[in-house]
Order: C-alpha cells, then structure tokens, then sequence
C-alpha cells in the first residue's frame, strides 16, 4: 500500500531532476570559468601561480562534481516513471481486477442472448 508520504515525495522526483540538472550546470559553467580564465595567467605570472593553482584544482573538482550531478539526475525517475513502477504492479497482479474482463465478456454474451432472442423474426416482403 502506497502511504500519503510515498506520494508525496513522488511528487518531489520532478522537482530534485530540474534542481540537479541546474546545480550541475552552474557548477560546471563556474568549474570551467575558473579553469579556463586562469590558464593564461598561470603561463605568465611565475609568483601566483601556487594560488592560481589551487583555483584550477578547485575549478577541476567543480566539473567533476557536475558531470556526477549530471549522471545521477538521469537516474532519478520522473513523476510519472515513478507513479508507473509503484502502481501499475499492484494493479496488474490484482485478482479483483483480472476477474473484470472475463466477467465483462459474460455479462456482454448474456446481454447479446437476450437481443437476439427478443428480437422479433422479420419477413422479406416479396414484390
């Protein structure tokens, strides 16, 4: 059974893929940002380039950490993906619900008996 709870972090599934996916982004465009801008600086400046340095680590961890971002918000189901895996198992392996075809076609043969059989014998006229 599918508690108030479960249903609502399901409904928070669509929210935390747009919030990593815009955390990853950022911290890739900073990670590059700190990459790229100090590269020049640290082929001329001999007497910064042990903090420029550290920037660039810096900078380097940044992208790693949104391309992990990245991986982890492709695994995170959507809202419906998620509603689909937990509900429609339960609904599938109901016996209740696979009795309703086999009793709907029952109902529907009777229902065609009874039609055909009140139906009154029409005669062709003949010309």
């Amino acid at each position: 059974m599918i508690t108030p709870f479960e249903v609502y972090l399901i409904t928070l599934l669509d929210g935390m893929g747009i919030t990593i996916g815009l955390m990853a982004f950022f911290l890739a465009v900073a990670g590059l940002i700190l990459l790229l801008g100090n590269y020049d600086y640290l082929r001329y400046r001999e007497d910064m380039q042990k903090g420029m340095k550290h920037l660039c680590d810096v900078g380097r961890k940044m992208v790693i950490v949104a391309i992990a971002l990245l991986i982890m918000q492709m695994f995170i189901p959507s809202t419906k993906q998620m509603c689909t895996i937990l509900v429609v198992p339960h609904i599938v392996n109901n016996e209740d619900v696979k009795a309703i075809p086999q009793e709907m076609l029952q109902l529907f043969r009777k229902q065609m008996n009874e039609w055909y059989h009140d139906e009154p014998v029409r005669k062709e006229k003949s010309l």
